[in-house]
């Protein structure tokens, strides 16, 4: 055997390997994994989104590794775990942004934190997976733009969702649409969104739906906590637009923080409602007696109450109590959740019993 052969086998042999089964000899190219990591940043100081996304995170590597099987260059992909709720987001980016062994950043969740992530990870390119961002001011901001000496020529914040524009724009729509039905009168709405980042989008757009689809927008408040409502709530049954604010053709748009910010807001709505209706509507004068459930079911197909919240799950709605479901009856609205085209909703719902991290309502 020349040296030239004998090259040519010992070149071909790095990469094949042999597999012999009931004398059936198969060649198998042997496999080149590269190692590839992804930092994600997420709310893991909540227990329960925790498990969700530990165990999300763990099918997919299970997924990704057994879609590479047959593959002779291969990717080994590795997680590292960061809390935006403990750690200091701006140091925290300004780190993972600078890495090279990072390929990419997923999350975090927090519009708010996302904003604080952002200038890092366009300065350096480094893709920015956004899971539930939905500001259009975040997403507008860090599209392909300039801003002072860096100039982001490329797109690198990687948004999941859809923008809250569209969803104040389905919110008021569908509003607007069911008024329609059973009124020639024109409806009256009031606005009230968390004072930051989030809110800001509902704040800034809702006037212009509102003109859009015909609406009467009696106020358009920004909040910090639930009480907040209660007071604005307060001071318009005090004034002259006292039966606007809970007339039958007005509805409550609502964007929210948390779960149980929604929940304190549908406390105080009730308790607002059943002492100005009282009897003459309700069973009963006990705003939270459940003979009233199926009158406020029906009130509601009226006067209808919509939210819009990023960080809706099963785990949070439990943590409010027994009560919550009785309570939150009637409300609709928004929250980020796998699209049910894909089929990943009842996938993972088999495998674990529960829906995924976000859930509707």
């Amino acid at each position: 055997m020349d040296d030239v052969a004998l090259r040519s086998i010992v070149h071909y042999s790095l990469f094949t390997s042999c597999k012999q089964e009931d004398d059936k000899v198969e060649i198998v190219p042997a496999r080149h994994w590269v190692e590839k990591k992804v930092a994600v940043v997420a709310p893991l100081g909540d227990a329960a989104t925790k498990t969700r996304l530990e165990r999300t995170a763990d099918w997919f590597l299970e997924n990704f590794r057994e879609a590479q099987l047959i593959d002779t260059l291969a990717i080994r992909l590795q997680i590292e775990w960061h809390d935006e709720l403990s750690e200091d987001l701006t140091q925290l980016s300004e780190t993972l942004a600078g890495r090279d062994d990072i390929v990419a950043i997923i999350g975090p969740f927090a519009n708010e934190n996302v904003a604080a992530f952002a200038p890092a990870c366009m300065r350096t390119q480094k893709p920015l997976i956004a899971p539930t961002a939905t500001s259009e001011e975040i997403i507008r901001r860090y599209a392909v733009t300039t801003n002072g000496l860096n100039t982001n020529d490329k797109p690198f914040l990687w948004s999941l969702t859809a923008s809250d524009v569209e969803l104040a724009s389905l919110l008021m729509s569908d509003y607007a649409t069911i008024c329609q039905a059973y009124t020639t009168e024109k409806p009256n709405a009031i606005v009230f969104a968390i004072d930051n980042t989030y809110g800001k989008t509902f704040t800034d757009w809702a006037p212009f739906f509102a003109q859009n689809y015909g609406i009467e927008l009696l106020e358009n408040q920004t909040i910090q906590k639930a009480d907040d409502f209660q007071k604005y709530m307060m001071e318009m049954s005090e004034g002259t637009e006292v039966g606007a604010a809970f007339d039958i053709t007005s509805a409550t748009f609502m964007a929210v923080e948390t779960t149980q910010m929604l929940y304190d807001i549908a406390r105080i709505r009730r308790q607002l409602l059943v002492n100005r209706y009282g009897t003459k509507v309700f069973a009963s004068a006990d705003a939270f007696a459940k003979e009233n459930d199926s009158f406020w079911q029906l009130f509601e197909r009226l006067y209808r109450s919509y939210f819009a919240f990023s960080g809706l799950s099963e785990e949070s709605l439990e943590a409010l109590g027994a009560d919550a479901p009785r309570i939150l009856q009637g409300y609709q609205g928004f929250s980020p959740y796998a699209d049910p085209s894909t089929g990943f909703e009842m996938s993972y719902q088999t495998r674990f019993g529960v829906l995924p991290t976000f859930t509707d309502f």
